[in-house]
């Protein structure tokens, strides 16, 4: 049996209800104000005269507020000894067992523990 939805974008780009199979593309080149726009992803803000506030995204933020941060971990293997994960505003990488760094970089059991500036070949 056939079933027929009617849903709506509500102003801040969500669907109205709620249903987890449907995304809604939406993207207002403007806003009410300035203050609608995100604080970590708008590099600034212009108001235009008519037509409301609209926001300049930081590099890589994008959507209408400039509210969607970047792929932080696009290009970020973690040295293939770990995970990225995305934060809002970073990437940071989880490694494996017996590796760590910023990048999972430091093999732990290649470190002479008594010289900790001394590597083990």
């Amino acid at each position: 049996k056939n079933r027929r939805f009617k849903f709506a974008c509500s102003t801040r780009g969500h669907v109205e209800p709620h249903p987890s199979v449907v995304s809604c593309p939406f993207d207002a080149p403007f806003q009410e104000s300035c203050e609608h726009c995100h604080p970590l992803g708008t590099h600034n803000c212009t108001m235009v005269e008519g037509l409301g506030a609209k926001c300049n995204c930081r590099e890589g933020w994008r959507m209408f507020a400039c509210w969607l941060s970047p792929e932080f971990c696009a290009n970020r293997n973690c040295s293939g000894n770990g995970r990225c994960h995305n934060k809002i505003d970073h990437g940071y990488c989880e490694c494996s067992d017996g590796f760590s760094g910023d990048d999972c970089q430091m093999n732990k059991s290649a470190i002479a523990w008594n010289d900790p500036n001394k590597v083990i070949n």
